[in-house]
């Protein structure tokens, strides 16, 4: 499947986030973003939300609506990303 399959509207990210870090508070002004957490866990914040995902967890982020995440305890959290 490419980009032109789904006219563009679609994206999946595949991370390997090191413990401790993850993006800073950001927005994505016409996206929402799905969280599914397949291995470790994160810590999310989304506008004044904190949630914490373990294995199989997925959470929401609304478009245009602050958010971010950090990759919590010692092991890397694999983590899919879909817009």
């Amino acid at each position: 499947m490419s980009r032109s399959d789904v006219g563009g509207r679609y994206a999946i990210i595949e991370a390997h986030t090191p413990p401790g870090l993850g993006p800073e508070l950001h927005i994505h002004p016409l996206q929402n973003e799905l969280f599914l957490v397949l291995k470790g866990s994160i810590g999310v914040q989304c506008g004044l939300d904190r949630v914490i995902l373990k294995v199989s967890d997925t959470f929401m982020a609304p478009a245009s609506v602050p958010h971010a995440f950090v990759a919590l305890g010692a092991e890397p959290a694999h983590t899919l990303f879909l817009f």
